[in-house]
């Protein structure tokens, strides 16, 4: 399988919404052709992640402008024949950005008594295949009574569409750099491992590598590749994924994709 993600500006870039605009205006039309004739001719099972973290304060794309832009784009898709690709709508899993106080412009104010969450961006069913989160370090704790993770197991639940956990690595929090810094024990994976093996809309577990102190200069994210970790980490991480579906010869008939 294959898993893409488009990438569709920050607000320290310009006006928010600015790309999803251009998007909108066709600027992009041949980008996606481009990449529409790519997936096809791919052949095999594809996730595009479109406009990924849509509700975070680092990107402030407005609902409305997000939406429109992410029901273009798989409307150009379909429209290019491509049906090897499930869009996936993907969160940043934590308090949804809407600012209205920075940006009044673009954020109108809600009616009274309106709560701000992650159904305001919502394309709608007919444009999303999965849900996703992000789900990096401690900060997330508990994700058995994290209320934006609970939110979404009731809104995947209602809408009957299955979960990725589209980003995620047990990073160092302290936000200081640490060049010897690596994954120090288990409890991360703890709390995802078992929102995944206790909630049935949890399908899919991506995990990033890398050590990202090494790859850029300003993060304190520290390594977290699992082949630097303690021993016992290590060993955790490979029990756990035992109960996994991997790449092999029965996996497209045990996920019923049909080539």
């Amino acid at each position: 399988m294959l898993q893409l993600a488009i990438w569709t500006g920050e607000r320290k870039w310009g006006n928010p919404g600015y790309y999803l605009d251009d998007i909108l205006k066709g600027k992009y039309d041949r980008n996606i052709k481009a990449l529409a004739e790519g997936c096809k001719s791919f052949g095999r099972p594809i996730f595009i992640r479109f406009g990924y973290e849509f509700d975070g304060w680092h990107n402030a794309y407005p609902p409305d402008k997000y939406i429109a832009a992410y029901q273009y784009f798989v409307d150009q898709m379909r429209g290019f024949g491509v049906v090897n690709v499930a869009y996936v709508w993907h969160s940043w899993g934590v308090g949804a950005y809407y600012g209205h106080e920075d940006f009044p412009q673009y954020y109108p104010a809600l009616p009274a008594g309106q709560a701000v969450t992650q159904e305001l961006w919502y394309p709608g069913d007919d444009y999303v295949d999965w849900l996703a989160i992000s789900v990096f370090g401690i900060g997330w704790g508990n994700l058995g009574t994290n209320t934006v993770v609970q939110w979404f197991l009731s809104f995947a639940e209602l809408h009957e569409k299955p979960i990725m956990l589209a980003e995620s690595a047990a990073i160092k929090t302290t936000g200081t750099r640490d060049p010897n810094w690596v994954i120090p024990n288990t409890q991360w994976f703890e709390n995802v491992f078992n929102l995944c093996n206790t909630n049935n809309a949890v399908k899919a577990f991506t995990y990033i590598n890398v050590d990202w102190e090494a790859d850029n200069a300003s993060s304190t994210w520290g390594d977290t590749q699992i082949q630097n970790a303690p021993g016992h980490v290590i060993i955790y991480w490979i029990d756990q994924i035992k109960l996994f579906l991997h790449a092999d010869s029965e996996l497209y008939s045990l996920i019923n994709y049909r080539q």
